[in-house]
C-alpha cells in the first residue's frame, strides 16, 4: 500500500517554491501535481485494503473532481510548456528489438538537451499519475461486484480502458525520451548520473508497460540495468 507524499502538504509546496528560478517552478507545477496524486493514490489504496471503496457518491466525486483538475492543470501546462521553442523535439527511426514481450518502438525523441528531455518525461510521469486515478475511479464507478478486479475486468469498461491507454502512451513516451537523455550525458562526460526525476520517470514507465523492461530488452535495445545509474542533479 502506497503513502502519501508530505510534500502533498501545503506548508510543504510553499516551501519548496521559496527561492525558485522561473524553470524551477516550472518543474516543481509538474512535482506538486505528483505529490497530490500520491494522496489521492494512498487514499484509494487504503480503501482498497479495508474494503471502504464503495464509498458514498460524494466521496467518489470529490476524488474525481480533483483528478479531473489536476488533467487540467497537467495539459495547461504542457501547452505554454511547448510554446517555447527551446522545448521542441523530433522523432527520429530506430530499429525496435526482436521480442515478444518488450514494447515495440519504431521512434525515439531527440532534444536540445537532456534537461528539456528530463521536463518532458517528467510531465509524462505527472500525467500518467493522474490517468491511474482516474482510471479506479471509474472502474470502481462501474464495476459489477468488489470481486471483479482483475486487469481484464478493468479493461472491459470504456472509460477505464480509454484511461488506461493514455497511460500506456505516456508511459510509452517516457522511454522515447532515455536513449536522447543518456546520449546528453554521455556528451557531457557524465553517463553515471540521473536525475531523481528521470530514475523515478523510468521505474513508472517499466511499472505500468507490465513490469517487463526490467528484464527484457526495451523496442531499442537497453534494459534497465543499462540505464539506470545513480542518483545524481540533471
Amino acid at each position: 500500500m502506497r503513502t502519501a507524499s508530505i510534500l502533498a502538504r501545503l506548508e510543504w509546496k510553499e516551501a519548496t517554491r521559496e527561492s525558485c528560478s522561473s524553470e524551477e517552478l516550472e518543474e516543481q507545477d509538474l512535482q506538486d501535481v505528483l505529490a497530490d496524486c500520491s494522496a489521492m493514490i494512498a487514499e484509494l489504496d487504503a480503501t482498497d485494503v479495508i474494503g471502504k471503496l464503495k464509498s458514498t457518491l460524494k466521496h467518489r466525486s470529490e476524488l474525481s473532481r480533483k483528478a479531473h483538475t489536476l488533467l487540467e492543470v497537467v495539459s495547461i501546462w504542457k501547452a505554454c510548456w511547448s510554446r517555447n521553442a527551446s522545448n521542441t523535439h523530433h522523432e527520429e527511426a530506430c530499429n525496435p528489438v526482436d521480442s515478444e514481450e518488450s514494447p515495440q518502438i519504431t521512434s525515439i525523441f531527440r532534444f536540445q538537451t537532456a534537461s528539456v528531455a528530463r521536463m518532458l518525461m517528467l510531465y509524462n510521469t505527472a500525467l500518467l499519475h493522474v490517468l491511474e486515478v482516474l482510471a479506479r475511479l471509474e472502474f470502481e464507478r462501474t464495476k459489477p461486484s468488489a470481486a471483479s478486479t482483475s486487469q481484464t475486468d478493468i479493461q472491459a469498461d470504456g472509460s477505464s480502458h480509454d484511461h488506461i491507454t493514455a497511460m500506456l502512451l505516456a508511459a510509452l513516451d517516457i522511454s522515447r525520451c532515455m536513449t536522447d537523455y543518456f546520449d546528453h550525458k554521455q556528451a557531457k562526460l557524465d553517463p553515471q548520473f540521473a536525475s531523481p526525476a528521470v530514475r523515478y520517470a523510468m521505474m513508472a514507465a517499466w511499472r505500468t508497460l507490465g513490469g517487463t523492461m526490467s528484464r527484457r530488452k526495451m523496442g531499442y535495445g537497453f534494459t534497465a540495468e543499462d540505464r539506470l545509474p545513480s542518483y545524481g542533479r540533471d
